[in-house]
């Protein structure tokens, strides 16, 4: 029964523990331009993730750099 309710957390899009959504969080935080983290949210979608995360920049740099700034976050 163990066996099957991992494999379930995992088929259905389970939320990612507490140690990871940390890693995401300090992940976020050490790209360059980033200046706060917030409503991170992930989950497992078969073998990766799927994170929504909310991410502060310097409000005077253009839409474009920050832009490129959200572009540096993602991985794979």
């Amino acid at each position: 029964m163990l066996i099957l309710k991992g494999a379930l957390h995992d088929v259905l899009d389970g939320k990612v523990s507490g140690d990871i959504h940390a890693e995401i969080a300090a992940y976020a935080q050490s790209v360059a331009g980033v200046k706060v983290t917030e409503k991170c949210r992930g989950r497992r979608s078969g073998i990766g993730f799927i994170v929504e995360i909310h991410v502060w920049v310097d409000p005077a740099i253009s839409v474009y750099e920050g832009h490129q700034i959200g572009h540096k976050m993602k991985i794979g």
